[in-house]
């Protein structure tokens, strides 16, 4: 018996350190490249510079702990692209782990969970943001491993790592109130159900959150007259910013009911290489295999919710992740680009193959196949279009399949 156990052991082992092997390949291989600043970077790399030397601020558009891990980076490693986009990439190679446990504490089996790490793995959208030295990645990364740890009713951690996510960056707001819920639910079904207990959890919790996010605001104390008075100043900055600068027209802005339908993807970098018929950029789009499982698992779960059919609890824990991260973008003063869309996608992700597991095993294992093959085969077609490898222009004109991805 012990011999099984410990068989049965090694075997979920391989499953998930596979995941996170191949999560680090694609995500980490040819990091360096492009080898200048893109897209955001040359907003967020130069804030880092200034903060690590001690010379100013640095931008004020965002929370300070993304651009901090930037800075740490830097300072480890040197100023180079791959010390810039080393934050994003191990959050990006953190998710892919922490999805594959979530799905698992749902109560799915290791080869939903291996399926949902290697769709994200495989997706465009998770791999530029997990690739470029923006703020994206590690919010998102914080943020998963919040809800993770509000499954598993610890609620300390939850706090704290829902306090980080959101001192990389306000996207993470929208994890806070489905973590309180979950952790409700958790604390619940752990037997601690008097409401003394569960109280002081989630003040916990509360408190946990507050005072990671406040802690990220401690290395800029050097620039600042007084700590409360210095942090008011810079949050009134940042909504100065999401309010008035951010309203402003913007060459990829696009509304946030096109996000599941990619119709207007963004170009992070492009260029035609001098001298060749070469040409490379970094096109932010979401792998198609990926876009049409999120559309079929977001209708099939209103579908069964309609018609009062019953649904797991962690179906309900990634459709509400779903609505949070996206319908409010709906109501956003701000302009909106696609690129918000990505927590949503990852919900959308796990919903999906949480309802695979519904499937009877005649028709769930094709259909696994089949989503496996047509993923990696889309992850192949578009992958030069998401890392920067050249190819030539009719290689890339190929891949141009809608005027409004230009």
């Amino acid at each position: 018996m012990m011999k099984y156990s410990e068989n049965y052991l090694s075997l979920r082992s391989w499953y998930f350190i596979l995941v996170v092997i191949s999560a680090a390949f694609v995500i980490g291989t040819r990091l360096s490249q492009p080898e200048m600043m893109y897209f955001d970077e040359v907003y967020f790399v130069p804030s880092a510079r200034d903060m690590l030397a001690g010379l100013a601020l640095g931008e004020v558009t965002h929370p300070p702990l993304g651009k901090l891990l930037i800075s740490l980076s830097i300072y480890l490693f040197g100023d180079t692209p791959f010390a810039w986009r080393l934050p994003s990439c191990l959050s990006g190679i953190a998710l892919v782990a922490i999805l594959y446990r979530l799905m698992m504490a749902f109560g799915s089996s290791r080869t939903s969970a291996a399926l949902c790490s290697l769709i994200v793995v495989c997706d465009g959208l998770c791999v530029t943001q997990a690739r470029v030295g923006i703020l994206n990645a590690p919010s998102v990364a914080f943020g998963f491993g919040a809800l993770l740890c509000a499954v598993r009713a610890r609620s300390v951690w939850a706090g704290l790592l829902l306090g980080c996510s959101i001192a990389c960056k306000f996207i993470g707001l929208a994890f806070a109130p489905l973590i309180l819920s979950v952790l409700l639910s958790s604390l619940r079904k752990d037997g601690r159900d008097l409401p003394r207990r569960i109280s002081s959890s989630l003040v916990i919790s509360l408190l946990a959150t507050l005072v990671a996010y406040l802690l990220a605001f401690v290395p800029l104390r050097r620039f600042m007259s007084s700590f409360l008075s210095g942090v008011w100043l810079y949050h009134r900055t940042m909504f100065e910013h999401h309010l008035v600068e951010a309203t402003l027209p913007h060459r990829y802005q696009s509304s946030w009911w096109t996000w599941p339908l990619s119709l207007r993807p963004i170009w992070y970098g492009f260029e035609e290489i001098p001298g060749t018929d070469l040409i490379r950029g970094v096109l932010c789009m979401a792998n198609p295999v990926t876009s049409l499982l999120v559309l079929v698992g977001v209708i099939g779960i209103l579908l069964r919710l309609i018609i009062r059919r019953n649904v797991w609890w962690g179906e309900r824990v990634a459709f509400g992740g779903f609505v949070l991260q996206f319908l409010p973008w709906a109501f956003s003063p701000r302009l909106t680009m696609y690129h918000y869309y990505y927590p949503a996608l990852v919900f959308g992700v796990v919903l999906a193959c949480l309802q695979m597991e519904r499937l009877k095993e005649s028709v769930r294992t094709p259909i696994m196949l089949v989503t496996v093959l047509a993923t990696v085969v889309m992850f192949i077609y578009w992958y030069p279009l998401w890392s920067a490898l050249p190819i030539s222009r009719s290689l890339y004109e190929s891949r141009i399949w809608f005027d409004s991805w230009v």
